[in-house]
């Protein structure tokens, strides 16, 4: 579609406004309809949608709505990424799921839509939902990630040093995945996702969480190491966690992966007097233990 063709549909659109005006919905939907069907256009499907949502001109339609604005938002029109995202929230249409609210009125946030951000910023008086460094972000998970979290989880690199289950199934999989995007929204714990251009390259979480004091552990994808991104993850972590309250953290490595521990010395902790011996995969490792106060 040429832009001359949006141009002259979505003035189309806003020559239905006279009928919205009047108080003829009916009219108003039924033009709307006609330019979906003739033209696919994502504005007009927005509106649609809207009017489907809150029974405008036609009779009230969750679960058309619904399909209406997902056209819409995966098309790239904000209003309906943030219509979207209000379902996905509230449960209309759909079953709640907090982890595509947040998906899509980061989508609407990112193209400057003001209530979505507004959104944003409330959500985060709960927990905070991103966290940003210089190149990386950190957030809760989305349902898209499970593919490329679980190739991570997989890979031997990986596989040999952090202590991961082993997977035998596409079932044990989902579930896996499935708790731990639950976690990632669930204020007791500290589950983030570590985003790079929007894809995720790794994982950060808590281990332990006792009074003030928290254990972190962390993967990152092994075509990432070398760049400072892991370091860069932790070092906003720390802070994040040192805004909440938390008065020291502590991190551990396999004695044979030292490269962790120097991500560690990097992010500010220091190597503390403690050890311990952990069985995994029927070997016995020796984790090397750092720490970091608040000051």
């Amino acid at each position: 579609m040429n832009h001359y063709t949006i141009s002259r549909d979505l003035a189309r659109c806003i020559a239905l406004n006279k009928f919205y005006e009047k108080g003829q919905y009916d009219l108003y939907f039924k033009n709307l309809e006609e330019i979906v069907r003739e033209t696919n256009l994502p504005y007009a499907i927005a509106q649609a949608g809207y009017c489907l949502l809150e029974g405008i001109g036609t009779a009230k339609d969750s679960r058309r709505a619904l399909e209406y604005m997902q056209r819409a938002a995966e098309a790239g029109e904000w209003d309906g990424q943030y219509n979207l995202a209000c379902m996905y929230e509230e449960g209309i249409g759909t079953e709640k799921d907090i982890s595509k609210a947040i998906f899509w009125y980061k989508k609407a946030a990112d193209q400057d839509h003001r209530y979505a951000k507004e959104r944003l910023e409330e959500l985060s008086k709960e927990k905070t939902l991103f966290i940003t460094g210089k190149r990386v972000t950190l957030h809760p998970l989305y349902d898209r990630d499970k593919r490329d979290l679980i190739r991570i989880f997989k890979d031997e690199r990986v596989y040999k040093t952090c202590m991961l289950p082993d997977f035998e199934d596409k079932a044990q999989e989902d579930d896996f995945f499935r708790r731990l995007k639950e976690l990632s929204y669930d204020d007791r714990h500290y589950v983030y996702g570590i985003y790079l251009d929007d894809k995720i390259i790794g994982l950060l979480n808590d281990v332990i969480i006792k009074d003030k004091t928290i254990e972190l552990g962390y993967l990152i994808d092994p075509e990432y190491h070398n760049h400072g991104y892991m370091t860069e993850s932790l070092k906003a972590a720390i802070d994040d966690l040192f805004k909440r309250g938390f008065r020291r953290i502590d991190c551990a490595h396999f004695e044979e992966n030292p490269a962790s521990g120097r991500v560690m010395q990097k992010a500010g902790m220091k190597k503390i007097d403690k050890s311990e011996n952990i069985e995994y995969r029927h070997l016995v490792h020796k984790c090397i233990y750092y720490a970091l106060e608040a000051e």
